[in-house]
C-alpha cells in the first residue's frame, strides 16, 4: 500500500512540475506582449498555458503562490550558476568575477518577466514580499561561507558581515532590474563590469 501511495505522490509531483513549466512560459509570453502581472487573471494564465482553470487551482491557491513557485524554479538555476564561482571566490580574479556577474545577469534577463512580476507582486502581497526576501537571503547565505573562507585566507576584508553582504545582493538585484531587464547585450556587459568593480572593491583586499 505504501508503494502505491509513493507512486501517486511521484505522479502528482511530476504533474505539478509540468504545469508549473507551462505557466512559467505562459506568464513570460503574456508579459512580453505588454501585460503586467497584476492585470493577468487566473483564467487568462490558464488559457495561455493550455490547461484547465481547475488544474491551476489543483496546484496553486492564487497568483501569489504561483509567482513564488516560479521564483523557486529560477532560484535553483541561479544558485547552480553562482555556486561555480563561489567555489573559488576566496581567491577569484577580477576577470573571473566579471564573468560570473555576466552569467548571473544573463539568467536574470532570460527570466526578466518573472523577476518583474515577483517585484510587482511583492509591492502589494505580504506573502510574496516575504518569499522574495527569503529568496535573496537564501542565495546570500549560500555564499556567505565563501566570504568567511576568504576572510580566513586574508583575501576578503575582515569587516564584511551578513548585513553588508546583503546590501551587495540587493544592489545587484536593483541594477539588474533597472539596467538589464529590458537592456541590450551592451547594457548587460556594462552592468556586469560596474557590479564586478563595486563588489571587488567592497569585498577583496588589495593584492
Amino acid at each position: 500500500m505504501g508503494s502505491i501511495t509513493r507512486v501517486k505522490k511521484t505522479v502528482r509531483t511530476e504533474q505539478k512540475i509540468r504545469v508549473t513549466a507551462l505557466l512559467l512560459e505562459a506568464t513570460e509570453r503574456l508579459i512580453a506582449r505588454g501585460s503586467s502581472f497584476t492585470e493577468l487573471s487566473v483564467e487568462k494564465l490558464s488559457r495561455e498555458a493550455g490547461i484547465a482553470r481547475s488544474t491551476y487551482y489543483l496546484y496553486f491557491k492564487d497568483k501569489g503562490q504561483l509567482i513564488q513557485e516560479l521564483a523557486l524554479v529560477i532560484a535553483h538555476e541561479l544558485l547552480h550558476t553562482t555556486q561555480r564561482w563561489w567555489d573559488i571566490s576566496s581567491h577569484v580574479t577580477r576577470p573571473q568575477l566579471r564573468r560570473a556577474m555576466c552569467e548571473t545577469l544573463r539568467i536574470y534577463r532570460h527570466y526578466q518577466a518573472i523577476f518583474a512580476s515577483l517585484a510587482e507582486a511583492a509591492s502589494y502581497d505580504a506573502e510574496v514580499r516575504s518569499a522574495f526576501n527569503d529568496l535573496l537571503e537564501t542565495m546570500a547565505r549560500n555564499s556567505l561561507q565563501a566570504v568567511r573562507d576568504g576572510q580566513k585566507r586574508g583575501t576578503i576584508h575582515k569587516d564584511i558581515n551578513e548585513a553588508s553582504y546583503m546590501a551587495l545582493v540587493w544592489m545587484t538585484e536593483r541594477v539588474a532590474y533597472h539596467r538589464v531587464r529590458n537592456g541590450s547585450d551592451a547594457d548587460l556587459e556594462q552592468a556586469a563590469t560596474i557590479l564586478a568593480d563595486i563588489i571587488w572593491r567592497a569585498l577583496y583586499r588589495p593584492g
